[in-house]
């Protein structure tokens, strides 16, 4: 955990988000060890089994939209960002479960979701009745 907030917050400098970064690295309750709560466990646990099935999901979207590659390569971008969108949100959402929750970060995946979520919707208001999926 340590190493993963390490690497995080460099990045947050990186981009000049300084502040966030020394709020993170002030944040001594990071590293500390909590004590096992099943309810949290089974939250998160969830949380992952949700994500992996969109994960396989946007996958085969993904896949599928090559098929317009050609035809309409709008419905191909917008399905692609979504699929980059649930990528990043994924990356972001362990971020999330490092940092305890802070309130920017937390904000940030869920804008992501929600991103994902529009481009795919995007993807499928382009398409024509023909080509409708």
């Amino acid at each position: 955990r340590v190493t993963k907030t390490k690497r995080f917050t460099q990045l947050l400098q990186l981009f000049g988000f300084s502040d966030k970064a020394n709020q993170i690295q002030q944040a001594t309750q990071l590293n500390e060890s909590h004590k096992f709560n099943v309810v949290k466990a089974y939250v998160e646990y969830i949380n992952r089994l949700w994500g992996a099935l969109t994960g396989l999901i946007v996958f085969i979207c993904t896949i599928l939209s090559f098929y317009y590659l050609n035809k309409n390569l709008r419905i191909f971008i917008f399905t692609l960002l979504g699929f980059l969108a649930v990528f990043f949100n994924a990356l972001l959402g362990a971020v999330v479960v490092n940092s305890n929750l802070i309130g920017g970060i937390v904000t940030a995946h869920f804008i992501a979701a929600f991103a994902s979520i529009s481009f795919f919707l995007i993807a499928n208001n382009v398409s024509d009745e023909k080509n409708h999926w």
